[in-house]
């Protein structure tokens, strides 16, 4: 009986070191797929954010561009209104600009200000108390988040010497 406890024993023995190899092997196949894993996660969460990116700055080209070819509607709206004190004509004009704003659309504001050549662009210099100062917007300009739509048409003053 002591014979065979030693014999099975001595073929353990010999079958720990296999078993040991066996078991790195695992392990070093197992942290090989966890890598993958990892990257190929991390490949798929980057395209989703890139997609997403896309998708969101195609958006907002497209409304842009839509925006900047409604604009001279809203233009000409407002010069109607000069001359025509039609209530539809001033309600259909404040609904498209409050449709503008809905989307992010912002005014340049620049009357009064000092003429800024990146916000406004001069038509016409007229005799004033200061220079470079924005007295007339003939036609407005417009922001779209951070964008610059389209630049404000302006007259600014030159001061009389």
């Amino acid at each position: 009986m002591d014979n065979l406890i030693k014999e099975k024993k001595r073929k353990s023995d010999l079958e720990m070191p296999h078993l040991k190899t066996v078991l790195e092997k695992t392990k070093k196949e197992v942290e090989e797929y966890k890598n993958k894993y990892l990257r190929a996660l991390a490949d798929y969460q980057n395209l989703e954010k890139r997609i997403t990116d896309q998708k969101n700055n195609q958006k907002k080209s497209i409304i842009q561009e839509l925006i900047v070819k409604l604009l001279p509607l809203l233009d000409n709206m407002e010069k109607a209104e000069i001359f025509s004190k039609d209530e539809g004509l001033v309600l259909a004009k404040n609904q498209f600009i409050k449709v503008i704003r809905d989307f992010g659309i912002k005014e340049i504001d620049v009357l009064g200000k000092e003429f800024d050549p990146q916000l406004a662009e001069v038509i016409d210099v007229v005799k004033g108390e200061k220079n470079n100062l924005v007295t007339e917007v003939l036609r407005k300009g417009y922001f779209y988040e951070d964008r610059i739509l389209r630049v404000a048409q302006v007259k600014v003053s030159k001061k009389a010497n």
